[in-house]
């Protein structure tokens, strides 16, 4: 709605862009249970508020910093192999 009573009806269309390439981009991790649908709402609402892009930059950090925890966690609990074996 708030789209829409700032753009007219060129908002409608930006929600909707910013709202369906998150969920696009984001769907196989969903279906592969990689990623909670809790995430793809955040992101979803995100890209629809502020647009795609920045909704993009936004998962891009995630995942980095996800990574980054990700690698911590496998120095401190040095179960290194069977963490593979799980992947």
């Amino acid at each position: 709605m708030f789209q829409i009573y700032e753009q007219g009806g060129t908002g409608l269309i930006s929600f909707s862009v910013g709202y369906l390439v998150p969920f696009l981009l984001l769907l196989l991790l969903f279906l592969c249970h990689m990623l909670g649908a809790g995430d793809i709402k955040v992101f979803c609402m995100l890209g629809g508020f502020y647009g795609w892009q920045v909704s993009v930059t936004c998962i891009i950090y995630s995942f980095i910093v996800g990574a980054v925890i990700s690698i911590i966690s496998i120095i401190i609990h040095p179960k290194l192999l069977l963490r593979f074996q799980y992947f």
